[in-house]
């Protein structure tokens, strides 16, 4: 362990003179026929440290640490200390994130999805705060940056991240506590998010662009999430079904497989998605208006989900009558699962076949997405014949 300046720890107490044979050795530590031993200023209780000269050394700084925190607090030792790497090496937090992104299991063992989303925020922090020394990662600095960045949600996930970052921070020696775990989790506002209805549906889809058509109609009809829509390609379709592996279960043990029965209106969905013109392997795609070199796709026409988002959102917020709903409460793309949902029900579909084809492993996650719809009225008498 290391310290910033042993004259910090000076003010513990008046020390006794040191010999030439102990004058290298920290306050409070001293040598007795080859053995090394700590005398508590404060209490004049001795300690044996042993033989070791580097142990007893790096015991006694320790020690003269925590006798400094009961006289000048804690948070003031937490500054003095930093980790021999971070003091010679100047380990910034960008170098931290590239190791994590390196080294971390948790980082790996992450579904696709829920990959790239941590890797988006990564590299946010690196552009944020990527030169900011690891050495002021305390409390108060990832406290004033969350309030000061990220509300609800994002602030949760963000405060997430930095907990991974601090855990790993510590298990390689670079931090000595996770400092991110002692900020405050706050509070999330509870979001009311409005139901997707097919007059709302098929206004937003007039207004969308032929990709997001393809998109939204996909979704209301195989009640597919955006991230699995986005990966499905024209080779998925074989002998009459789109063979799809949901996204959200890719690292379970045993994650779902659907196969799709290509019906006529899916069929008509998929036909008309090639007559663009745009050479693609994926069924939602586009041509983008700019081209970059590292676009960070396996092929320049894929539209990934973040994209798919962005774009139904853009199209809903234009709506007139979006303009007296808070923009959290406004329905999401994702709510087009729950009205398709809906919608099966009325041809005759029980819970547990909505369940399977919504790729939940129970019926219990499907009632929170038919309960956003009117369910059907349930006649009661209330009265006796005379």
């Amino acid at each position: 362990m290391k310290v910033k300046s042993q004259q910090q720890l000076s003010s513990l107490t008046k020390p006794k003179k040191k010999t030439n044979t102990t004058r290298e050795l920290p306050q409070n530590l001293y040598e007795y026929n080859g053995y090394y031993k700590y005398r508590n200023p404060n209490t004049g209780k001795t300690t044996s440290f042993g033989k070791d000269k580097k142990d007893a050394i790096d015991a006694a700084i320790l020690s003269n640490l925590r006798l400094l925190s009961e006289e000048r607090g804690v948070e003031f030792v937490e500054r003095a200390i930093v980790s021999e790497d971070s003091q010679d090496k100047s380990i910034t937090i960008s170098a931290l994130i590239e190791r994590y992104k390196l080294e971390s299991e948790k980082l790996a063992s992450l579904k696709i999805s829920t990959f790239k989303e941590e890797q988006y925020r990564l590299n946010r922090l690196v552009k944020m705060i990527g030169d900011t020394k690891l050495s002021k990662l305390d409390v108060r600095f990832i406290a004033d940056f969350l309030k000061a960045n990220f509300q609800n949600n994002a602030r949760t996930k963000m405060r997430g991240l930095f907990v991974k970052l601090c855990e790993f921070a510590v298990g390689n020696g670079l931090m000595h506590e996770n400092t991110a775990q002692k900020t405050l989790k706050g509070v999330e506002k509870k979001r009311a998010r409005g139901k997707m209805t097919l007059k709302l549906f098929n206004q937003i889809y007039e207004l969308a662009e032929p990709f997001l058509q393809i998109a939204m109609q996909i979704s209301l009809i195989t009640l597919l999430r955006r991230g699995d829509i986005s990966e499905l390609r024209y080779d998925d379709i074989e002998d009459g079904y789109l063979y799809v592996v949901i996204n959200k279960s890719e690292t379970s043990a045993s994650p779902k497989r659907l196969a799709i029965e290509l019906t006529d209106e899916l069929k008509a969905i998929i036909s008309k998605s090639r007559l663009d013109g745009v050479s693609s392997p994926y069924i939602v795609h586009r041509m983008p208006t700019k081209f970059y070199e590292n676009h960070g796709k396996d092929h320049w026409s894929k539209v990934n989900s973040d994209y798919i988002s962005k774009a139904f959102k853009k199209v809903r917020n234009s709506l007139p009558e979006m303009k007296n709903i808070a923009v959290e409460n406004r329905p999401t793309f994702h709510e087009i699962r729950s009205l398709g949902g809906y919608l099966l029900t009325q041809k005759g579909f029980d819970k547990k076949e909505i369940s399977v084809i919504m790729g939940h492993s129970s019926t219990t996650t499907t009632d929170i997405y038919l309960t956003k719809h009117d369910l059907p009225w349930e006649k009661v008498t209330i009265s006796k014949a005379s």
